[in-house]
């Protein structure tokens, strides 16, 4: 047994008697409401494998999480993550018939699928409980030997280019791409991520480069061990379930590769206080999140309402590796629309209560409590949902202990609160409105097509947000009386005579 095979060991693994692998020797948190067993297993090549014993399962299932997502594309070939992801389940070194995986998963009672993010690339199956070992041992070469078929090269380009054909008239896809085209160019959040025959076939062909060729560089790069997380869940014992991983994904190459990041910010001053207005297909942080999206007396939804001018409002955090997001969307009604302005004005007006009264450690604790509530009573969800979900958390930098549970609140941080509020500023953000009443709109979005047109904040807006003050009808929520604490059940017996007439 050589420990110096296991690099970069987070704390309380312990490496096993044969040497194979590590495990993690501290109990991982669960649900009160979870049956399951559970092994976190770390093998030579730095791959972490978490293992679910489940002997009341009706489908086995595994995910890979690749920690490489479309802010890796190359600038000149956008879409080659996505692409890499297509091309990955046609056929391998042991199994080069193209299509064995998927037949496979068919036979028996199976499926598989996989997707794209900004930083994370997913690969997931679920199968009949009976046949894990073999749809695992598929699914492993995808990560040792792919073979990156030539013969299907042209086809899944078309593949990729049929997807981006049928989300054109979605406004969801049309928005997030419009979001991303009018942030800084020179970040990779600008880039379009789908990929469609332009950049993945026309535009190699004139710089002269193989698609297939800069699709293997790509995947040379990234697919290292070490910025893998693999789940598996089946109804096999974990010493079972863990000799499959260790004989299966021991052979994925560890390339020692640092996780991609983006530290530069995707707006700068030059996407910064602007409004966009949009022509839409159709008409249309945790504590942070929690207090702005209150639907309760003294909430920003309530005096909007009282106003007549929105029919719902959420918010919420969305976070990528050196950078992210803070979200509000507003579904406004004509007369909102109309006037627009004062809206945004009562937004900045709430978040300016916010921080004239300061961080709230109760309204923390009602957050933290509501979160404990739904993990310790969470139901089962389908297998291969939760393995998916799982490893693209495993990626995370957790105590691995709390893999399962990071959605809990830990620590209550008034000052990264504070921070994280001091950073919702008027001079930090971008306005956009979506509406088929708007006109004489000058550009066009190059991928989806959507109309827009970009103008700064008008003077009047900018002024009245520079000198805000709070509005007498916003506050915080009031507590909640009803988040329940004892989860006793008193349980009476009751003697029941059962009379027999003969």
């Amino acid at each position: 047994m050589a420990t110096s095979t296991f690099k970069n060991l987070p704390t309380n693994f312990t490496i096993s008697e044969d040497g194979n692998y590590a495990v993690l020797s501290v109990p991982i948190e669960k649900s009160d409401n979870d049956d399951r067993s559970y092994r976190l297993i770390r093998l030579s090549n730095e791959l972490e494998a978490l293992l679910i014993h489940d002997a009341k399962t009706d489908k086995s299932s595994a995910a890979m999480d690749v920690h490489v997502g479309h802010l890796s594309d190359p600038d000149n070939l956008q879409g080659l993550a996505h692409y890499c992801e297509h091309l990955l389940f046609l056929g391998t070194e042991k199994y080069p018939k193209e299509n064995e995986y998927v037949d496979y998963l068919s036979k028996h009672s199976g499926r598989s699928n996989a997707f794209t993010s900004a930083d994370c690339t997913n690969y997931y199956f679920e199968v009949g409980p009976d046949f894990l070992e073999g749809a695992l041992d598929r699914f492993a070469q995808f990560f040792v030997a792919p073979l990156f078929d030539p013969n299907c090269v042209d086809r899944e380009i078309h593949a990729v280019d049929s997807k981006y054909k049928k989300n054109l008239q979605l406004d969801g896809w049309r928005m997030r791409q419009l979001e991303k085209s009018l942030s800084n160019p020179k970040h990779p959040y600008s880039h379009f991520s789908t990929g469609n025959l332009e950049t993945l076939k026309e535009n190699p062909i004139k710089q002269g480069l193989n698609i297939r060729d800069e699709l293997i560089k790509f995947h040379d790069k990234y697919y290292s061990a070490n910025i893998m997380k693999l789940v598996v869940l089946g109804k096999e014992s974990l010493d079972q379930l863990s000799q499959w991983v260790i004989e299966k994904f021991s052979a994925v190459k560890n390339k020692s590769i640092p996780i991609p990041t983006y530290d530069d910010s995707p707006l700068t001053e030059n996407e910064l206080s602007n409004q966009i207005f949009v022509n839409p297909v159709k008409d249309p942080t945790n504590y942070l999140s929690h207090l702005i999206g209150h639907e309760g007396v003294g909430s920003l939804l309530t005096l909007l309402k009282k106003k007549g001018w929105v029919n719902y409002l959420n918010a919420g955090y969305n976070g990528y590796i050196g950078f992210g997001f803070f979200n509000i969307s507003i579904d406004l009604t004509e007369s909102g629309l109309a006037n627009y302005e004062d809206v945004v004005v009562h937004v900045f007006q709430y978040i300016e209560m916010l921080r004239q009264v300061g961080t709230q450690e109760w309204i923390y604790h009602e957050v933290k409590k509501m979160r404990e509530i739904s993990f310790r009573f969470k139901e089962k969800s389908v297998p291969s949902y939760y393995t998916s979900s799982l490893s693209n958390n495993m990626q995370l930098p957790c105590p691995r202990e709390c893999i399962l549970s990071t959605s809990l609140l830990r620590e209550f941080n008034p000052q990264l609160i504070s921070e994280s509020l001091e950073l919702l500023r008027y001079d930090k953000f971008v306005l956009r409105l979506a509406s088929q009443s708007f006109t004489e709109f000058d550009q066009r979005e190059k991928w989806y097509g959507t109309e827009y047109k970009t103008e700064t904040l008008s003077d009047k807006l900018v002024q009245a947000l520079k000198n805000i003050m709070t509005h007498s009808d916003l506050a915080l929520p009031i507590p909640n009386e009803f988040i329940p604490n004892n989860f006793e059940t008193n349980k009476t017996e009751i003697l029941t005579v059962c009379l027999i007439n003969s």
